[in-house]
């Protein structure tokens, strides 16, 4: 056990399954040629990214409303300084592999992520992070992992004209749903927290309760989507009815999930399934 929360605590676990996410993307398209430089550049960046969150100003967050990540952390701060600049070095090696028509379409992405945890956003008379806009978090988180997970694969072979069709948008808008599903549980156990710091999230808003009553609706909306955009292919279907079991029990089940560790191995756990059933699907359905 100590293992698997040193795994989820350093966000390597997290950096996994966004690269298992962008994987299935490479079976879903099935014209894209698998680039094992781009599933690693995503898990490097996916990893700087929430390490930079998780130790940006570190000591400032007061040790009652740490939780056992926070504390993680702090005990391993200089290890995971060296692993993020193992990262860096990897991200710039990588680099020249990637167009510069591709650094175009990531650069906002990237921004976005930034500006999620810096304050880069002038507001009034101080400057405040994305996360800080009232009942956005979620909704930025679901669309910048689709884009990076979904789109960028694209737009790394096929250029521009590879996403402008209505058939991406519907699958983008499909992955978008999912994860916004998964994401929303996190502001319920982070609701004491996110209240204490005084941001406005949809949990804080509409309470625990209600925020995972609108999952169950969300989550029936994405289930009529994703048939819709299956084609209704047997084993997908399959896979699709899956998910939906196992997120509606999850969410019923929320009060008995413990933790951060808990959250991240349900939740994260359901995007894994979910890259796993779209790439099998995708893989036997091919002629």
């Amino acid at each position: 056990m100590r293992l698997i929360a040193s795994l989820v605590y350093s966000n390597f676990f997290v950096a996994i399954v966004l690269s298992c996410l962008a994987t299935s993307t490479f079976f879903i398209e099935v014209d894209l040629i698998f680039d094992w430089r781009l599933i690693v550049f995503i898990f490097l960046a996916s990893f700087l990214l929430y390490s930079f969150h998780r130790i940006y100003k570190l000591d400032s967050i007061p040790l009652n409303l740490g939780g056992a990540r926070h504390h993680w952390v702090k005990e391993n701060y200089r290890t995971t300084l060296v692993a993020m600049t193992i990262s860096l070095v990897g991200l710039f090696v990588l680099l020249p592999n990637l167009s510069p028509n591709t650094l175009f379409w990531l650069a906002p992405a990237a921004l976005i992520s930034l500006g999620y945890t810096v304050p880069l956003i002038p507001y009034e008379s101080k400057w405040i992070r994305i996360r800080d806009i009232p009942l956005v978090k979620p909704f930025v988180i679901a669309l910048i992992v689709s884009y990076l997970t979904y789109s960028f694969p694209i737009l790394d072979q096929r250029g521009s004209p590879g996403v402008l069709h209505s058939a991406h948008y519907a699958a983008l808008f499909e992955r978008f749903l999912f994860l916004l599903i998964v994401t929303i549980p996190f502001e319920v156990r982070d609701l004491k927290s996110d209240k204490s710091a005084h941001l406005k999230t949809l949990a804080t808003t509409l309470g625990s309760s209600n925020a995972t009553r609108l999952c169950y609706v969300l989550a029936f909306i994405w289930a009529l989507m994703a048939i819709l955009v299956s084609s209704f292919e047997p084993l997908r279907l399959a896979g699709i009815s899956a998910i939906f079991v196992l997120m509606v029990v999850a969410l019923f089940k929320l009060d008995r999930v413990k933790g951060e560790l808990g959250y991240a191995l349900v939740f994260e756990g359901l995007i894994i399934l979910y890259a796993g059933v779209y790439a099998t699907s995708s893989f036997f359905a091919l002629p």
